[in-house]
């Protein structure tokens, strides 16, 4: 029998592919990150010899036998993580209909645009940003999107639009939700805040609109001035930001009167094996997801400038601000010649660039996240820790909540002087 036309391009991808229980996945992907920390130690083990017997042939030979071995183990890394990597239209497949009966009921005309589905993320991942851009859309239909009539009214199209798109940005991956509706209020949602009790009339004065548009991600503070079945029945958006920045991603949002508002998602491509710089502060080993880091350097300290009672200093004609990771942590802090030289990292997280003042750069490495448990699950800027091939143990930093906290979300500033206020005693000093 001879299979011609679709049916014998389904057998031929079939003879081409295998089904493979995700559980195994998950266990093998565990164990390639195990051989990525003893391949360090290897490394580090192979330098200490070469160091001591140095022009020996069995000792060059294992040199060049272990840049071999790193190699093979790079490849299997990334092949076994290309495996785990799912396109979004997994997630965006359902969304059409969803926003067109949600559209119905709420008696709103909508485009919706998916732009991206095809982009790839991991599976880890996959599983828990469903909810999140769920909540978001439900929100954009319902309290962005404005009635056909008051559209018209303010010389609108009647049909508004609500845009998804996704695409990869370097080890990151960015989700939009946007909507040309009428945009967050900044002056409703102060009030909001007030009424509350979550920052005082006073406080509420002084912020930015900038800064009053972050008050919608704390919990409590709606503008809405009822629930309904679109937009979710009463659930906030902190829920969202806090499922985002469970999965080591952050939410940013912008908007502007009667034009609009955009959330967007910042997520890593992963949450296995992950670059780092190394670094020292206070005594504590910390490790930099190399994807946050733009420059590591040495800067003069008397480049640093007080602006308003905050520490600056000019990058490459910009003004960055200046957090200094002991001071962030309440970690213990060393002596620094006020004239000397400064070892810094210019890190970025979504939008937000800062200069992160450390006591040393160490280098870098590839490490395996693990999680800090339940007790210290959830410190603020802390993503997990890892151990590292010679033995110890390094925490690994949130960058983008770390920036959130405190370049973006100003009107917390008072708090951070703990950073963790809600975890201030469960930090703990590793090493």
């Amino acid at each position: 029998m001879t299979v011609t036309g679709p049916l014998q391009k389904t057998m031929g991808k079939t003879r081409q592919s295998v089904r493979i229980d995700i559980e195994r996945l998950d266990s093998l992907m565990e164990q390639v990150g195990e051989l990525v920390v003893n391949r360090n130690r290897l490394a580090q083990l192979s330098k200490l010899l070469e160091t001591k017997y140095r022009g020996d042939e069995i000792i060059d030979e294992l040199e060049r036998s272990m840049i071999q071995t790193g190699k093979v183990v790079s490849m299997l890394q990334q092949d076994i993580m290309k495996i785990r990597m799912l396109p979004l239209e997994i997630v965006f497949t359902g969304f059409p209909r969803m926003v067109r009966d949600l559209a119905r009921k709420a008696g709103k005309k909508i485009d919706f645009i998916i732009e991206g589905q095809e982009t790839e993320v991991d599976r880890s991942i996959i599983e828990h940003i469903k909810d999140p851009l769920v909540h978001l859309l439900r929100n954009a239909v319902d309290h962005g999107i404005e009635p056909p009539e008051q559209r018209v009214a303010i010389g609108k199209p009647e049909t508004g639009k609500i845009t998804l798109s996704a695409y990869h940005e370097q080890n990151h991956i960015v989700i939009t939700v946007s909507d040309d509706g009428k945009g967050l209020d900044p002056a409703s949602i102060k009030q909001a805040a007030v009424e509350k009790g979550i920052i005082t009339a006073e406080k509420a004065a002084r912020l930015t609109d900038t800064e009053a548009i972050e008050l919608i991600f704390v919990p409590r503070v709606s503008t809405a001035q009822r629930t309904t079945e679109v937009s979710g029945r009463g659930v906030g958006l902190d829920v969202v930001k806090t499922n985002i920045e469970a999965l080591r991603g952050t939410v940013m949002v912008s908007s502007e009167k009667n034009k609009g508002t955009r959330f967007t998602l910042l997520l890593p491509l992963t949450l296995a094996v992950l670059s780092a710089l190394l670094v020292e502060a206070g005594g504590t080993l910390c490790a930099i997801p190399l994807a946050d880091v733009v420059e590591a350097a040495k800067l003069p300290a008397h480049n640093l400038k007080t602006i308003r009672g905050s520490k600056v200093i000019m990058w490459r004609d910009t003004v960055l601000s200046v957090l200094d990771l002991t001071t962030m942590f309440g970690w213990e802090k060393p002596d620094r010649a006020q004239d000397g030289e400064l070892d810094a990292v210019i890190v970025k997280g979504g939008d937000l660039k800062a200069c992160l003042i450390v006591d040393s750069l160490k280098g870098q490495q590839d490490i395996v996240l693990k999680s800090l448990g339940n007790y210290l699950q959830g410190t603020r800027g802390i993503a997990g820790a890892s151990i590292l091939g010679d033995g110890n143990i390094t925490l690994v930093l949130d960058i983008a909540t770390l920036l959130s906290t405190a370049v973006g979300d100003k009107y917390r500033r008072q708090e951070y002087a703990g950073l963790n206020s809600r975890h201030d005693d469960r930090l703990v000093k590793i090493g």
